[in-house]
């Protein structure tokens, strides 16, 4: 299934890290026509028609299709091209059962903006990546690797042999106050569960930490999952 990315900006943004494939528009535009002098992609121009019955969202009539560089189906594939990369930690963010597009979104943007090298989510019981997904984004879906699986649990067990220690978000008796933790292992996989149910209990049960964010008496006991994961990041990353 091809992705796309909508509207100006995130086309430009995305053409000058060459991770564009195909522009569809309906009117030539001059940035666009110096970029081309430069970059390898292809111009396909169409009518309203097709924009609106295909597309949702402010497109601005400027679509651009995305190369599937960073889309995998085969985690020894992902892992092996998150570990070629020259740096000193390795983070994958894994996903249970995360269902708002806008939150899917936003993390994805989230992890982009920390440096994240991927992102592993589900196949089935899960929302999986669209439209609405892309454009909350705001193009940040070209730069972290995305993998999509049928079982958490089997890539848990694979990324513990890559040498990857495995922590949770979660409210639970076990769980480790973030402030009370040092994170100085060079392999990380953070886990974030669904919005109501969090982390399902199979997952929980293959994990080396579970963490947890320390709130206010009195306080809301829960944050919007894409919240939850730029406090996490944070933590982890400079404390």
């Amino acid at each position: 299934m091809s992705k796309y990315v909508l509207g100006k900006k995130g086309v430009l943004d995305n053409i000058k890290q060459n991770k564009i494939s195909t522009v569809y528009l309906k009117h030539d535009f001059p940035e666009l026509l110096e970029l081309k002098k430069k970059i390898n992609f292809n111009i396909c121009y169409k009518k309203d028609n097709h924009f609106y019955s295909v597309f949702d969202g402010n497109h601005q009539f400027v679509i651009g299709e995305l190369k599937e560089n960073n889309f995998y189906n085969n985690f020894n594939s992902f892992i092996s091209d998150i570990n070629s990369i020259n740096s000193e930690r390795k983070i994958i963010i894994m996903l249970d059962g995360i269902q708002d597009p806008g939150n899917f979104g936003a993390i994805i943007r989230t992890c982009s903006c920390f440096g994240v090298d991927g992102i592993i989510y589900k196949k089935m019981n899960q929302v999986q990546i669209n439209d609405t997904v892309i454009k909350t984004s705001v193009g940040a879906i070209s730069h972290v690797k995305m993998l999509s699986v049928s079982n958490l649990s089997n890539v848990i067990i694979k990324l513990k042999e890559s040498g990857y220690w495995v922590l949770s978000s979660c409210l639970d008796d076990k769980s480790v106050d973030l402030n009370s933790s040092k994170f100085d292992f060079e392999k990380i996989c953070l886990i974030l569960g669904n919005e109501n149910n969090g982390i399902s209990k199979v997952v929980l049960d293959n994990s080396d930490l579970k963490l947890k964010i320390p709130m206010s008496i009195g306080s809301v006991q829960s944050l919007n999952v894409s919240v939850s994961l730029g406090i996490l990041l944070y933590a982890i990353i400079y404390k």
